[in-house]
């Protein structure tokens, strides 16, 4: 009691507690100017420590020396009588006075000025639309949104790029888990990274209520990432917080696992106990693996070969870090299906990896979305397309704001022209995740293609390369519309250009011989097959070229052996089985076609799906249904071509535009229908859309027509626009 009396008496407590509100004030001072200062991480540090050693020392100063009117004096020396005591604590009283009024009034700013809702009405323009606000929070306006802007590198090293990219992408995978939040993809917002855009402008073409902003800063072993949340409406600040840790995995997560759960606050989305399990999971324990991770996740947006072999390698390296590491599993199986369309990997090395990867990442994780989602594409590769869908859709429920998912979903319901609006909503479902996504933008296009709607398709290509030439997707994508319009020199030029700015995508190489063959030059395609040789000795691409000039040149048993060679080294290449199967129908034997044709789709034999299949591949379905009259079933054979007939002619205009483009006239000769045949044939052959005409013309079926004038005014048609296109090329 005595040492109590005494410690009031020589004003410590009133110095403990001035020091204590001077040195929270000079903090906060500090960490605002040192932030826009972009000061080492150290420097406030460093700060910090000085000031938390300094207290016991000013505790100390306070018991030894008195604050007297004649200046600073050891306390023995005072004569403890007069007034001198009550004189220094009437000054520290008033110092500790003014410190709390300016860390009041500090606090009172930051509340009601930087952070404050609205009292009047607020007029906002959004997309386009005016609407009127009042005082609402983010919720009651619209459903809770949220865009997170790529992260500032506050180091300014260029080894920190990734890091810092890869922290953003990470915490939006994991705010994206939250399922009554709409969160937008980031290829959509890494557009915004140096814009000079408000806040709302962002907000308004991104469609949310709400963005996040921030940056990151390494330094050593520490990070230091800072984080504000915006209402989109107002412009204010909703929250906003710094974190200041240690660098380690466990760090990382639980850092994005408190703004997920921040941002679910703020913006009173729902979180489920599941979605606050997955967001508070730590997937790798292991820094350098969840490096090599981020560095392969941002690669392989860019689908172009060369980023994506070297995502597979991060990948890779990512797993034998951390053999548990379930994300990097899966970034493993998607890389390696991506260099198949993308690159130049074989179809069946592809699947091998990406079987081993899914299995090991659900074995890890039975409720990965993105596993589940990786697996569906897996099923959708060998044609069990029922399966592929209930896995997207179990890949949805896991991850309800995974774009690609719902893009990939809508491919395959694209498949099936009664389903093309369920497509479509798909499609738009991906692209409201993901606004600015060109991957996305592109397959909204290949719809509108593929339903019929080939203005609508090309003006979608050619925005997407006029924000980027060197997108390669869209440049492939671009030569099968032109195919589908007849424009058969402009499908080369873009192929050759999808090529040029992406030369390994052995595809776009490829395509570009069996073009050359469509406009009656050989000697090209012979070109592009030598080319393909030299680039890739024995793969596929020379393989497949070299078939499809065998057909070219009408020999038969060079085809077969071609053929036979490419399926049995490439066994997943369903296309080169497809092409082999019309090759052997066109060339009357129904045996080998039959074969072929029923190896890649058997279901053609079942009752319960014949029909489906026949409207779903109407060209297939016909050669197929001829294969099976030919060798014996002749009913069931019968039955699959009147039923693509009846739903070209009957159905087929409820779903598309352009329904020429379909292989009526094949359905027709099939059936024996031979000058309704022709007549559909004089149309196609006027719109310039018998491209294979070279190796259908052939084909048994016509030989009852052969003499016809009209068959004979068919094959000068088709000759005509064909020199007439090659022209384009080769005489510019």
């Amino acid at each position: 009691m005595q040492l109590f009396e005494e410690l009031k008496r020589r004003n410590v407590f009133r110095v403990g507690a001035a020091y204590v509100v001077a040195a929270w004030l000079l903090l906060q001072v500090a960490d605002l100017v040192l932030e826009n200062l972009d000061a080492p991480l150290w420097i406030m540090q460093v700060f910090m420590l000085a000031v938390a050693i300094g207290f016991p020392v000013v505790l100390m100063f306070a018991w030894v020396f008195e604050i007297t009117p004649e200046g600073v004096k050891l306390d023995s020396e005072v004569d403890h009588e007069t007034a001198t005591t009550s004189y220094t604590g009437k000054r520290l009283n008033r110092a500790i006075m003014v410190m709390l009024v300016l860390a009041v009034a500090y606090l009172l700013t930051d509340k009601f000025f930087l952070r404050a809702e609205p009292d009047e009405p607020i007029v906002t323009e959004v997309a386009g639309e005016t609407t009127a606000e009042a005082g609402t929070t983010p919720a009651e306006r619209a459903a809770p949104s949220i865009a997170i802007i790529p992260f500032d590198n506050r180091s300014q090293l260029e080894d920190d790029r990734y890091f810092v990219a890869g922290i953003h992408d990470d915490l939006l995978t994991t705010v994206a888990q939250i399922g009554s939040l709409k969160v937008i993809s980031r290829s959509s917002v890494e557009r915004y990274a140096t814009s000079s855009k408000s806040i709302p402008e962002i907000a308004g073409e991104l469609g949310v209520t709400s963005v996040m902003e921030g940056s990151v800063q390494r330094s050593g072993d520490q990070v230091r990432i800072n984080v504000q949340l915006i209402d989109a409406a107002t412009d204010q600040h909703l929250w906003a917080e710094t974190f200041d840790r240690e660098l380690t995995a466990e760090n990382l997560f639980a850092i994005q696992s408190e703004i997920s759960e921040a941002i679910a606050r703020e913006l009173h989305a729902t979180l489920s106990p599941r979605e606050q399990a997955r967001i508070s999971q730590v997937p790798t324990r292991n820094t350098e693996a969840y490096e090599s991770y981020m560095r392969g996740r941002i690669l392989l947006e860019t689908r172009h070969s060369a980023d994506l072999e070297e995502a597979l390698k991060q990948f890779r390296h990512a797993v034998a870090l951390d053999p548990n590491f379930a994300l990097a599993w899966v970034g493993m199986s998607v890389s390696a299906q991506f260099l198949v369309s993308y690159g130049s990997m074989s179809p069946t090395d592809a699947r091998e990896i990406s079987q081993i990867a899914v299995s090991r990442a659900l074995e890890i994780d039975p409720e990965l979305g993105e596993a589940y989602a990786a697996k569906a594409q897996l099923a959708q590769e060998i044609g069990d397309f029922s399966e592929a869908e209930r896995l997207f859709r179990r890949a949805i429920e896991l991850s309800p704001n995974s774009a690609p998912s719902y893009l990939w979903l809508g491919n395959q319901i694209n498949d099936y022209p009664q389903r093309y609006a369920e497509a479509m909503e798909n499609l738009e479902k991906a692209a409201e995740l993901d606004p600015q996504s060109l991957v996305i933008r592109s397959n909204v296009a290949a719809h509108y293609l593929n339903i019929g709607r080939f203005d609508e398709a090309e003006q979608q290509y050619l925005a997407i390369l006029d924000i980027d030439p060197g997108f390669a997707q869209a440049w492939f994508s671009l030569g099968n519309l032109y195919i589908a319009q007849g424009r058969l020199a402009d499908a080369l030029k873009a192929r050759q250009q999808a090529y040029e700015v992406d030369p390994g995508n052995r595809f776009a190489l490829s395509s570009q011989g069996l073009y050359w063959l469509h406009l009656d030059a050989p000697d090209q395609a012979w070109e592009i097959r030598n080319r393909l040789e030299e680039l890739d000795p024995g793969g596929f691409g020379g393989h497949f070229v070299s078939a499809l000039i065998a057909v070219y040149e009408h020999d038969g048993d060079l085809a077969r052996e071609w053929f036979e060679t490419v399926v049995e080294r490439y066994p997943d290449f369903a296309i080169a089985r497809d092409i082999g199967g019309h090759h052997f129908a066109y060339t009357s034997q129904p045996e080998l076609a039959r074969q072929w044709l029923m190896e890649s789709n058997d279901s053609m034999l079942d009752p319960e799906s014949r029909f489906l299949e026949a409207q779903l591949s109407s060209d297939h379905a016909c050669l197929t249904g001829w294969a099976l009259m030919e060798t014996g079933d002749t009913v069931i054979g019968r039955e699959i071509v009147d039923e693509a007939i009846r739903f070209i002619q009957q159905d087929l205009d409820n779903y598309v535009d352009h329904s020429e483009r379909w292989p009526l006239p094949t359905c027709l000769a099939i059936a024996g229908d031979h000058d309704a045949a022709l007549e559909a044939l004089l149309q196609k052959a006027e719109l310039g859309l018998l491209a294979f005409w070279w190796a259908e013309s052939q084909a048994s079926w016509w030989d009852p027509v052969r003499d016809d004038p009209r068959f004979l005014q068919v094959g000068e048609m088709v000759q005509a626009h064909v020199a007439a296109e090659r022209d384009k090329l080769l005489n510019p």
